[in-house]
């Protein structure tokens, strides 16, 4: 009678691009023609994409384009710097790599301690509200922030938030690691439906089986996926991991 879903590949196809990206109060289409490597805003938060991050391109020369290995989401960070120019694999052999944080889904961070020419930096990403939270800015521009990252999210797109910090010494916990961060910018990431999926959910509600989105992602994106595909009519229900944490 219900059929419970993930949203990332299932319903959507798994192919992730950055589209746009918010840097310094303004926005930016991912192919902007001011957006080079001597944006200093923007490289920072290309290096920052780079280094925390798990996954790799791989060139198939018979399609003549990278595939990701890994994560997907994380592998549109690695795209986006590919094609601004940024060779990946140069950026991660001109340091070490510390110490690793790795994704934990309640906090949606992930965090790298990075050593480059003898400067420690802590690299950062992860959902923006939680990004928000570590880093030091003032509440007016929290807030600013945070009204631009809603838009993204009513857009369908997948927000993703890059901070850092240049430390003395690595940190000894997470919690010293994820506070004091500089905020740098974030970037949304497009995931398109489905063609199939619309129909099928159709057949399903017919034969009179429930379908429930279930996905880590921010309410507003999960909300703007759920209307395209006709799995949210007006009205209806989203409910967050907070709130389901409450429940009775």
């Amino acid at each position: 009678t219900v059929i419970a879903t993930d949203k990332t590949g299932t319903l959507t196809k798994n192919e992730m691009r950055v589209t746009k990206l918010w840097l310094e109060g303004i926005n930016y289409s991912s192919h902007d023609k001011n957006l080079q490597l001597s944006h200093s805003s923007f490289s920072k938060l290309l290096t920052t994409g780079v280094i925390c991050n798990n996954a790799s391109l791989v060139y198939k020369h018979d399609h003549g384009k990278y595939d990701i290995l890994g994560d997907t989401t994380e592998g549109a960070l690695l795209l986006l710097a590919q094609d601004r120019g940024l060779v990946t694999e140069q950026v991660k052999q001109n340091g070490t790599l510390l110490e690793e944080f790795a994704f934990d889904p309640t906090l949606k961070m992930m965090t790298v301690v990075w050593e480059s020419h003898k400067q420690k930096t802590i690299y950062t990403k992860g959902a923006p509200e939680s990004i928000l939270k570590s880093c030091t800015l003032d509440e007016q521009s929290r807030q600013s922030i945070e009204s631009e990252f809603r838009e993204y999210a009513k857009e369908g797109l997948r927000v993703i938030a890059l901070a850092y910090k240049n430390v003395d010494r690595t940190p000894k916990t997470r919690h010293e690691a994820e506070r004091d961060l500089t905020f740098i910018g974030f970037v949304g990431i497009a995931d398109p439906p489905r063609e199939e999926v619309k129909d099928a959910i159709r057949v399903a509600e017919l034969a009179g089986i429930r379908t429930i989105m279930i996905t880590g992602d921010n309410e507003l994106t999960a909300n703007a996926i759920g209307t395209k595909i006709g799995l949210i009519k007006q009205n209806e229900e989203i409910i967050t991991g907070s709130q389901f944490a409450k429940l009775s």
